[in-house]
């Protein structure tokens, strides 16, 4: 699993601080991958009115001059909404005002060494879980947040992909298979350069093509076969007694 982190500060040397003690952190764990993007004030505001922002944790001052990272988080809440919120700042006054916004921990930044690490492990289980449970994508400009049990299967599409639910509902992506797959729990497994399956609608497979529920038969690819056959036997094994 790969996690997108983004870290606010307006003070170069407190960016580059938190950022280095955020990576000590996270390097050890061998559960996930991981990319820490730094990002002074300005920069964040800009990238926050494309509303194409797309990240599980979010690590944010507060007083920063002219911003204000609680207006920040109000924006995350509404633009990314499965990106879990961790307020840093050197005031406790802000303590009842960012209880206005959704945020899982504040740190004060001479508590940094002994709480960050508290607070990074809380936000990394809560993206884990959500994770498992959903998938949030943007699609003809409006933000959806699917229940991954209920995608049968993705097509890619030139630039594009498309992703289906048992509801017959589809739904246009412009992002990546690869990029999407790394969002989606161990129950998907890509059964052709195209296509990526949730094995729990597959209902027959052979060498060359595979059946879901729904009569929807999709092609498997040659260099595709062998794992995505093992993908199957394993999660049919795992699932057999439930």
């Amino acid at each position: 699993m790969k996690l997108k982190l983004l870290i606010c500060d307006d003070s170069d040397l407190q960016l580059k601080e938190t950022t280095s003690f955020a990576h000590s952190c996270l390097d050890a764990s061998e559960s996930f991958t991981f990319r820490i993007d730094s990002y002074e004030p300005e920069k964040l505001k800009k990238l926050l009115e494309t509303d194409t922002i797309n990240y599980d944790i979010a690590i944010l001052d507060i007083e920063m001059g002219d911003f204000n990272g609680i207006d920040f988080a109000s924006e995350l809440n509404q633009c990314c909404p499965q990106c879990a919120v961790i307020f840093l700042t050197s005031h406790t006054d802000y303590i009842s005002e960012s209880y206005e916004v959704r945020h899982i921990y504040y740190v004060t930044k001479d508590s940094i060494q002994q709480y960050l690490p508290k607070a990074l492990d809380k936000a990394i289980q809560l993206v884990i879980e959500r994770k498992a449970r959903f998938l949030d994508v943007i699609s003809n400009r409006k933000r959806y947040t699917l229940s991954c049990g209920t995608i049968t299967h993705i097509e890619r599409l030139s630039r594009e992909i498309i992703i289906y639910t048992d509801d017959g509902e589809a739904y246009k992506v412009y992002e990546s298979l690869q990029a999407v797959s790394e969002r989606l729990p161990s129950y998907f497994s890509q059964c052709h350069s195209s296509f990526m399956v949730n094995l729990g609608y597959v209902k027959n497979l052979s060498s060359q093509e595979t059946e879901l529920t729904g009569s929807i038969k999709l092609p498997v690819g040659r260099r595709y076969a062998k794992p995505f056959k093992a993908d199957y036997l394993k999660y049919i094994s795992e699932h057999a007694m439930l």
